[in-house]
């Protein structure tokens, strides 16, 4: 088996959510690809329009919403400073293998 398929492999591994630790306690998310099931097509092609980050962040925030974090998730992503909130979420949505189209 290739590296390439071994890596798309553990990306799309759809039974295994992502998760994130903040202040020494362990999170999970639900994956961003199944999320995006919820998005309207709308909302992708405003994303995808958009000519600065500020879309792409509204789509990103959107997402998280429509994955239905269990209440402590959100709490600590709520409590996170900027820094390590973007860095979550990046790597969230990294993990998942949803393209933001850049």
């Amino acid at each position: 088996m290739t590296q390439k398929k071994k890596t798309t492999e553990a990306l799309l591994d759809q039974d295994k959510p992502f998760l994130f630790t903040h202040e020494g306690k362990s999170y999970t998310l639900p994956r961003a690809d199944a999320a995006m099931k919820a998005v309207s097509g709308g909302e992708f092609m405003d994303m995808m329009l958009s000519e600065d980050e500020q879309g792409q962040i509204k789509f990103v925030l959107r997402l998280l919403i429509n994955s239905r974090p269990d209440e402590d998730a959100l709490a600590a992503l709520r409590s996170m400073g900027m820094s390590e909130f973007s860095e979550v979420l990046g790597k969230w949505i990294s993990s998942s293998g949803v393209s933001l189209g850049e």
